[in-house]
C-alpha cells in the first residue's frame, strides 16, 4: 500500500512540474534540419553561445550589446557601426544547397545587413558570397558577382519582424523565397551556385560590402536582432509559420520526460 502511495504521490508531483514548465501555447522551433540557432541569452564575454552546442559565435569589432527587451529574452543591439558576430564551421552551412536563413529583427533603418556567408573584410564584394540584408527597408539578397533580388513588404517600421529567406537549388539555380511573420513576401530566381564556394563564415549584423566604393545598398545593422537560426534545407511555408508562432525558441535539453526550453530558462 505505501508503494502505490509512493507512486502516486511522485506522479502528483511529475504533473505538477509539467503544468508549471510547460505554459499553455507552448511552441518550439522547427528542429528538422536546424545547423545553428543563436537566441543571444547566453553570452559569455564576447562569445555568443549556439543553442545547438556546435557553433558558437564571436562578438567582432564594435559595441555590440546584449538587450533585454528582445523578441523572447535577449537580443543585441547594434549601432549601425560596422560591428558584427562571426561563426565559423563553413562546413556545416552550406549555402551552395538547400538553406533557410531566419531572424527576428527590429529597426527604422532602410538599410541593415541580417545574415551573410561572406568574408568578413570590409569592403568586400567577393565572388560567390551570399547577403541577406535590408534595401530601402525590404528583404534583399545578394549574391556576389550574380545579382540581388528585393522583396516587397516594408519591415523598417521599429516593430518586431520575423524574417525569413529559402532557397531551393536546381544545379547552380535556385528558387528563393522572402518571409515576412510567417508569410511568403516574394519569390524570384537567381544562379545563387553560380561560383563555387569558398570556406566563408556566417555574419550576423553586417553587410562587408558596406565600404566599398560607390555601393549604397549596404550598411552595418542599426537596430535589435534576435533568434537567428540557420537550416540545411527548405522549410516550408508552415515550418515557417511555426517559428514565427513560437514564444518559447528551441528545447535544449530533455530531463526526465521535462522539456526545458529557453523560454522557460528565461523566465526563471
Amino acid at each position: 500500500m505505501a508503494y502505490i502511495m509512493h507512486k502516486l504521490i511522485v506522479s502528483i508531483i511529475l504533473l505538477v512540474l509539467i503544468v508549471m514548465v510547460v505554459p499553455r501555447g507552448y511552441t518550439e522551433i522547427v528542429e528538422d534540419g536546424l545547423v545553428g540557432y543563436w537566441s543571444f541569452d547566453q553570452i559569455v564575454g564576447k562569445t555568443v553561445k549556439d543553442g545547438l552546442k556546435k557553433h558558437d559565435g564571436a562578438i567582432s569589432k564594435g559595441n555590440i550589446k546584449s538587450a533585454n527587451n528582445g523578441k523572447i529574452g535577449k537580443a543585441l543591439l547594434f549601432d549601425g557601426e560596422p560591428d558584427f558576430v562571426e561563426i565559423d564551421g563553413a562546413n556545416d552551412f552550406i549555402a551552395n544547397a538547400d538553406f533557410t536563413w531566419c531572424a527576428w529583427i527590429k529597426t527604422k533603418e532602410d538599410l541593415g545587413g541580417i545574415v551573410a556567408k561572406t568574408p568578413s573584410e570590409f569592403d568586400t564584394d567577393a565572388q560567390g558570397a551570399k547577403t541577406f540584408f535590408l534595401n530601402a527597408g525590404t528583404l534583399t539578397f545578394d549574391t556576389g558577382w550574380v545579382g540581388v533580388i528585393n522583396g516587397l513588404k516594408t519591415v523598417n517600421d521599429d516593430k518586431w519582424h520575423y524574417v525569413a529567406v529559402s532557397a531551393e537549388f536546381k544545379d547552380i539555380n535556385a528558387t528563393l523565397q522572402f518571409y515576412v511573420d510567417g508569410k511568403k513576401d516574394f519569390q524570384g530566381p537567381m544562379a545563387v551556385g553560380q561560383h563555387p564556394e569558398d570556406d566563408f563564415p556566417i555574419l550576423i549584423g553586417l553587410d562587408p560590402r558596406v565600404f566599398a566604393e560607390g555601393d549604397a545598398i549596404s550598411a552595418p545593422f542599426n537596430g535589435l536582432i534576435d533568434e537567428v537560426s540557420v537550416y540545411d534545407r527548405v522549410l516550408t511555408e508552415d515550418d515557417i509559420r511555426q517559428n514565427f508562432e513560437s514564444d518559447k525558441g528551441l528545447s535544449v535539453e530533455v530531463v526526465g520526460k521535462l522539456a526545458v526550453t529557453w523560454g522557460s530558462l528565461k523566465h526563471k
